[in-house]
């Protein structure tokens, strides 16, 4: 059994992640509301939890985020 280093974006909720997602493809709040179902102050909710949790404060940083992770994630 290999077990991997936790990263960073491990610390999101299922639901944060696949928000940080959306956000790093450049998407708008409104936009990942209506894929995701939720409205978009939620989506804002979301956001801030991620940045604060992910220790960014812009969307380029939170972009560097999710591609670094990714790339490190095994697939």
């Amino acid at each position: 059994m290999h077990l991997r280093a936790a990263l960073p974006i491990d610390k999101l909720s299922p639901r944060e992640q696949e928000v940080a997602r959306h956000l790093s493809e450049g998407k708008t709040f409104k936009r990942i509301a209506q894929q995701l179902g939720l409205s978009p102050s939620t989506v804002a909710n979301h956001s801030a939890s991620i940045y604060r949790k992910l220790g960014v404060y812009r969307r380029e940083e939170l972009i560097s985020q999710v591609r670094t992770d990714a790339t490190r994630k095994p697939a």
